[in-house]
């Protein structure tokens, strides 16, 4: 807060209110109505990426035929069901050269740290006002609080939507695990 006070627009406004209310809590920050609150949020986690590819590029991948063809010929020995789910015709030209597998791409671990630090200003002067402006005014929300919903709104969505792709991928496995009779392997 005090930071922002320093520099910008009204900062000489936002000065003197925050003298001002260090003044009125007895010259104790604890006390004041000025809110500083910092969060840690830690993210731990794996990536992984499958992508549709054709012979020739497997085989550039792993600059090997014989790689590429054991593994063109596992997911062609697949059940109907599970080879579904893996191999597909190319969209533009379905052609036996052009015939797309979906193959492991890449994988990545990552560990993120970020430190939010939140200033909220909450400063009220009391001012005489009706009843249906003190109703009014408990339903409207401060930008920070609209930014905080707005942030848990797209942290469920996120959630959500790792689930669902989490799902889909164990879906996937179940499949070619049954299609296999692997009940022990990880695929």
């Amino acid at each position: 807060m005090a930071a922002n006070a320093r520099s910008g627009p009204g900062k000489s406004q936002k000065l003197a209110v925050m003298f001002e209310d260090w003044c009125g809590s007895e010259e104790k920050w604890e006390k004041s109505k000025l809110v500083i609150q910092m969060r840690q949020v830690n993210k731990v986690g794996r990536k992984g990426s499958r992508k549709w590819m054709c012979r020739h590029e497997i085989v550039d991948k792993y600059q090997s035929e014989s790689i590429a063809d054991e593994i063109i010929s596992q997911k062609m020995a697949m059940d109907e069901t599970a080879r579904a789910a893996v191999v597909r015709d190319h969209p533009d030209t379905p052609m036996d050269e052009l015939r797309q597998y979906l193959v492991f791409d890449a994988e990545s671990e990552y560990d993120q740290s970020d430190t939010i630090l939140e200033s909220l200003f909450s400063k009220s002067k009391k001012s005489k006002k009706s009843k249906k402006d003190k109703k009014a005014g408990k339903n409207k929300k401060t930008k920070a609080q609209k930014e905080k919903d707005k942030q848990k709104q797209e942290e469920k969505d996120r959630k959500e939507h790792e689930r669902e792709l989490k799902k889909k991928d164990q879906k996937v496995r179940q499949d070619a695990k049954k299609a296999h009779g692997l009940d022990d392997m990880d695929i």
